[in-house]
């Protein structure tokens, strides 16, 4: 069983290294369309050739199951998340700039694709096991990475007693997490979204937009 894992994950990260091709990058594009307005465990193979007018069966010759099209949605995120992480690592910028340049890079990346990370938050549980749990793993280590940020841009905080232990930390994620949610349709201004949160995160949300 161990041996078998471990094949399965080296053959994992070995498809994963390769190229999509074409037909397979419009499989992903509109599974992910129905996984969001459908559902993950509503939507079926048949479901996604109907929506491409091809048979089921014939979807088999670039994926192995839906599964399979989910995992590379989940491996896209993960992937995108850890060079987040490490180019804030690297940056070599003090800690204030070092903390905006995580706010900027992590809303870059969710606004890119706001349908992908609404996925991987919702269904990432699903693949988890099969890929030896590197999303959770993942997820606490992007805890641990923003708590050590923020333990370093204010070293004087004292929880309060009232919320649990990191709910600063908690707060902060779920706050980023939650910015599609609030964009304009009608004027989505990255860079002013950006500047916004990371003012109003550092200075205080009382306080007027810093010019």
């Amino acid at each position: 069983m161990w041996l078998q894992s471990c094949f399965f994950n080296y053959f994992w990260v070995k498809q994963k290294a390769m190229k999509l091709t074409e037909k397979q990058s419009e499989i992903i594009e509109i599974s992910k369309k129905l996984f969001f307005e459908k559902g993950y465990v509503e939507t079926s193979m048949r479901d996604i050739g109907a929506q491409m007018d091809v048979r089921a069966s014939s979807l088999y010759a670039h994926f192995t199951s839906k599964e399979e099209i989910l995992k590379f949605i989940c491996e896209d995120v993960y992937e995108r998340f850890i060079d987040v992480k490490n180019e804030v690592e690297s940056s070599g910028l003090e800690i204030e700039e070092r903390f905006k340049l995580f706010v900027k890079r992590y809303i870059e990346e969710i606004m890119h694709d706001v349908m992908r990370y609404e996925l991987y938050y919702k269904y990432w549980g699903l693949v988890d096991i099969s890929v030896d749990r590197k999303y959770s793993l993942s997820n606490f280590g992007y805890i641990k990475f923003t708590r050590s940020l923020l333990s370093e841009l204010f070293p004087n905080e004292k929880p309060l007693p009232c919320y649990i232990p990191d709910s600063t930390t908690y707060f902060i994620l779920e706050t980023l997490r939650s910015i599609p949610r609030w964009v304009n349709p009608a004027n989505p201004d990255i860079e002013m979204i950006v500047q916004d949160f990371q003012y109003r995160i550092i200075y205080g949300f009382h306080k007027d937009l810093k010019k």
